[in-house]
């Protein structure tokens, strides 16, 4: 059976399909990923060479300029034509959407080819996509257990994980960067396309946090160059596992897939959630669950400034956390139920194309008798 990955526009769409390759490689005879050539994906994607990357077009839903959306309607319907001549081309049994406006046309002409489609949500709440994708969906799988079951195909199984995260190298990093072992490790990072906000705050404080802290700052590409002892920045990098292995403790934006590898780490994190100005709230809501739960700490973005940011660290880094226990199984689970829709569909499928060669035959014969 061959299968369809899709996802894109940042990390959150892209890793846990990631996780789950491994998983799907033993099931499945060909694996394909839907995305955009010139998007995150691609370069996530690369390394997997048994997985065919396929360079899909999709138009984005814009929430600061609602002009930019009239051409939508217009541009949708083409980019859905051209996913269903590639899935038709490509053989597909099964697609498993993780979301991202890269995903829509995808989703729909699957569901136009009677494709059996699975969407995960990685959220305490929906996202645009999926509200509209879960809607073609044989299955919905949900992250939070908080998530609002709304139809009986939702199911919370929850986040697939990559193995490298529990297999990560924190002794790399301390050799990489020449970190004094008795130096603990501040790791500050504002999500896979960075932030800006937070990066101007943290140079703010810098110099206090290297007093007790060796920083190591991912900014994204809004950082600037800053030459200090017990400091190091990096724009981008793929192995982010290891620095968060190695990190006592860890301040970030709280998208799902960073809240769950921390939490599934038992990392001391200061949350920063992407403000509702420039979101729907997603990230406000994950932090608030992880910080009900007593996993973490929340920092409101309205309420960032430099001494607040200062005295929250400080907080966060004597703070006692409750223990989060990770369901290691969950990459399985979801892997299962993959490949038994497929299976299903597969089934399905050839007992109505028996049932209609038999319907014909009978036609055929009854014709015959009668001539």
């Amino acid at each position: 059976m061959n299968l369809a990955l899709t996802g894109g526009g940042t990390a959150g769409h892209i890793i846990p399909n990631i996780s789950l390759i491994n998983d799907l490689k033993k099931e499945f005879k060909n694996i394909y990923y839907y995305g955009n050539s010139n998007g995150m994906e691609f370069t996530l994607v690369k390394p997997y060479k048994s997985v065919v990357f396929r360079n899909i077009e999709a138009v984005k839903f814009s929430r600061k300029s609602l002009s930019k959306n009239l051409s939508i309607p217009f541009k949708l319907p083409l980019c859905i034509i051209k996913s269903l001549k590639q899935l038709k081309k490509d053989n597909i049994d099964i697609v498993f959407s993780k979301g991202g406006y890269i995903s829509l046309p995808v989703v729909i002409a699957a569901f136009l080819l009677n494709i059996p489609v699975i969407c995960h949500e990685s959220d305490c709440t929906l996202g645009i996509t999926n509200k509209i994708t879960s809607l073609f969906a044989k299955k919905v799988i949900t992250s939070f257990p908080c998530t609002k079951l709304k139809r009986q195909n939702y199911v919370n199984i929850g986040m697939p994980l990559r193995s490298s995260l529990f297999n990560a190298n924190a002794e790399s990093v301390y050799s990489k960067h020449k970190i004094p072992k008795n130096k603990p490790i501040l790791l500050i990072m504002g999500g896979s396309l960075g932030s800006e906000i937070i990066n101007n705050t943290v140079y703010q404080i810098l110099e206090q946090l290297c007093k007790t802290f060796f920083v190591i700052h991912i900014t994204g590409k809004s950082g600037k160059n800053y030459s200090m002892k017990n400091y190091v920045s990096i724009d981008f990098t793929l192995e982010i596992h290891n620095y968060i292995k190695a990190a006592s403790m860890i301040v970030s934006r709280a998208g799902a897939t960073s809240c769950f590898e921390l939490a599934a780490l038992n990392k001391k994190v200061l949350y920063i959630p992407l403000s509702k100005k420039a979101s729907r709230g997603d990230q406000i809501d994950n932090a608030k669950y992880f910080r009900n739960q007593n996993y973490a700490r929340v920092l409101f973005e309205e309420n960032l400034s430099a001494s607040s940011l200062l005295r929250e660290i400080n907080n966060t880094y004597i703070f006692q956390k409750a223990t989060y226990y990770y369901d290691t199984s969950i990459n399985n689970k979801i892997t299962s139920l993959i490949k038994k829709c497929a299976t299903d569909s597969f089934k399905e499928k050839k007992k109505v194309y028996s049932s209609y060669s038999s319907k014909s035959a009978s036609s055929s014969s009854n014709s015959m008798i009668s001539s």
